[in-house]
């Protein structure tokens, strides 16, 4: 392949991506020619109007400055400079340098090997890096002559396209494998659209320029082979690292690393997050002994409650009935006792305590003669009258 000039290298230079671009919902979706004829499906296609046919949905893209003529589907639109993030769900997934300063020669593929002559479809000029952007999950790999993002699926549900001369045909629910033409589908290949984003030294800050034109100075020899190439540029993949595998973050705020080895970082994995702190020792025990001390408090209390309820309650309790009793009949007893004996009128007459009982004849009360339930008075009358059984009853308690 002809090695390009700047001039010509510029001709698919799409303009600047320095912000986070979110591609639509649609442009995850899996065209395919059909169900039962393919083995490979495109996203961030669109059905042709009319069609039948796919051709590349430019909404799926980082909005251009300008678009390549002619707009071959699926063929790549071309690169991004400068170009500091990729697109949001997408990951580095290779990576490029210039390898000669001060010309204009192709780049070397870093990570990986597996590209036509070690360059991307859109070659870089001396003093730039490159990143092929790839959905998560999907690999740098070419397809024919055009650089794209592949991933293989052998068991999955995935939703696909089809397009037709009249609709568009949305199924959600489509099995891997399948079948197509009475043959088993074991394996569906995937293919998105790379996004390129390129790089110069004057996009990032001086003192990282100057770090990386030392470090190449020193080495420039060491280069020329894509399998040297972390030795190459050792001194600046602190912040090239940052940039690959973390390209959601500008470069200008990426720290410089002078250790690391460029393809080593480019396929690091993520750091583990940070542990959340732990409370120290004493400050658990105090809180246990805190929580024995609120809990023996509360029990205490509840007993002590209890404890006051039942002496509460004892002391509502009511006397006994026969208690009740004998204590309103030595009350009014000791009423009757105290009281001023009665004075008899001269009708009745006091027969004796032996034989005379307490009758009461009319108001008049005082022991009397019985004579067959009547009363006799001193005249010799009898009377008929009511027994005084309270009085009674006193005497023969005091008995």
């Amino acid at each position: 392949m002809e090695t390009p000039t700047p001039t010509t290298a510029r001709l698919n230079l799409l303009g600047p991506l320095t912000t986070v671009f979110e591609p639509l919902p649609h442009c995850s979706r899996l065209h395919i020619i059909c169900p039962t004829c393919a083995t490979s499906g495109y996203r961030a296609q669109k059905c042709k109007q009319p069609g039948p046919g796919e051709e590349d949905d430019l909404a799926c893209w980082p909005g251009p400055a300008k678009y390549p003529t002619p707009l071959w589907p699926f063929k790549g639109l071309g690169f991004y400079s400068p170009g500091l993030l990729c697109p949001k769900g997408y990951t580095s997934a290779c990576s490029a340098a210039s390898t000669e300063q001060g010309k204009g020669t192709v780049g070397s593929i870093a990570t990986p090997a597996s590209f036509p002559l070690g360059q991307f479809q859109f070659p870089l000029i001396a003093g730039e890096m490159a990143i092929g952007c790839c959905p998560t999950g999907f690999t740098c790999s070419f397809r024919n002559e055009y650089q794209t993002c592949h991933q293989a699926v052998s068991s999955t549900t995935i939703s696909i396209v089809t397009c037709d001369t009249t609709k568009t045909v949305f199924l959600n629910n489509f099995q891997v494998p399948f079948t197509v033409d009475d043959q088993l589908v074991t394996t569906l290949h995937m293919k998105a659209p790379m996004v390129q984003i390129n790089w110069q030294l004057s996009d990032k800050n001086p003192a990282l320029k100057s770090s990386i034109d030392a470090a190449r100075s020193s080495s420039l020899d060491s280069v020329r082979e894509a399998s040297q190439f972390s030795s190459t540029f050792s001194s600046v993949t602190g912040q090239a690292r940052a940039t690959i595998a973390t390209i959601t973050t500008p470069i200008s705020s990426i720290s410089l690393n002078t250790n690391t080895n460029f393809n080593d970082t480019v396929n690091a994995p993520p750091k583990d997050p940070p542990k959340t702190s732990q409370l120290p020792p004493r400050a658990v025990a105090g809180i246990s002994i805190g929580s024995v001390l609120v809990l023996v408090s509360l029990l205490s209390l509840l007993l002590l409650y209890l404890y006051l309820r039942k002496r509460y309650l004892l002391a509502r309790i009511p006397l006994k009935k026969e208690d009740t009793t004998r204590s309103s009949a030595t009350s009014m007893c000791t009423d009757a006792y105290s009281s001023p004996p009665l004075e008899l009128p001269s009708y009745i007459q006091e027969l004796g305590q032996s034989l005379g009982l307490y009758y009461e004849i009319g108001n008049h009360r005082g022991p009397v003669f019985e004579i067959g339930g009547a009363y006799e008075n001193g005249d010799g009358d009898i009377g008929i009258g009511r027994r005084d059984d309270q009085r009674l009853a006193c005497e023969n308690q005091a008995s």
